[in-house]
């Protein structure tokens, strides 16, 4: 057994909330990448500070968090000096968005027990694979005019719309982009060992 699961294996078994005579587990274990832990209260936060419409669905949320595993790892190997200022502050202005004011969000990570420092910790990690995924993805795309010349024909067909060509490549762009960062992950996936349970 993994030295990682085998310190967290407490987790599994021993965290359990007693009401009369049912017990409700409020902590396990539910999947293991490469020998690390994803723990149920992992994807409670992922739900609460970072999710968007897949807030409510559990298994999209795991997902999330095993690329999310494997990312880290990554952007960890590749981009040593860790995400930039402006990536942190990014990411902390898209979590503010989802409560009222800080004082909301400081109830919100204090409700699961968290730290600020552990938040901010969750929150740096994801700025860090926003650098990854920005220098070893985005940064290769080149949306050629010819690409663009032709999706221009294939709206004129079906609309009366008419984009300039920096509209249609920034289109083009997140469309390469979306294409290319599943392609990443599913590279990573495949040399990963993935426990769910």
């Amino acid at each position: 057994m993994p030295g990682a699961v085998c310190r967290f294996l407490f987790v599994a078994v021993g965290l359990t909330c007693v009401t009369g005579a049912a017990a409700e587990v409020v902590e396990r274990i539910v999947a293991v990448v490469d020998g690390a832990p994803i723990l149920l209260s992992d994807i409670k936060h992922e739900a609460v500070f970072f999710a968007m419409a897949d807030a409510g669905d559990e298994t999209r949320l795991l997902h999330r968090l095993i690329d999310h595993r494997l990312l880290l790892v990554e952007a960890q190997r590749f981009v040593p000096d860790g995400p930039t200022p402006a990536q942190i502050e990014k990411r902390v202005a898209e979590v503010m968005l989802r409560f009222q004011n800080r004082d909301a969000l400081r109830g919100a990570w204090q409700s699961f027990g968290l730290s600020e420092a552990s938040f901010q910790a969750m929150v740096h990690e994801r700025a860090w694979i926003d650098r990854l995924i920005e220098e070893r993805v985005n940064a290769l795309i080149i949306v050629p005019q010819k690409a663009v010349d032709a999706y221009r024909k294939e709206q004129a067909a079906a609309t009366s719309s008419d984009l300039d060509d920096s509209a249609i490549r920034q289109i083009l762009t997140e469309r390469l982009a979306t294409e290319k960062r599943a392609s990443y992950l599913s590279r990573l996936r495949r040399s990963a060992v993935i426990e769910i349970y």
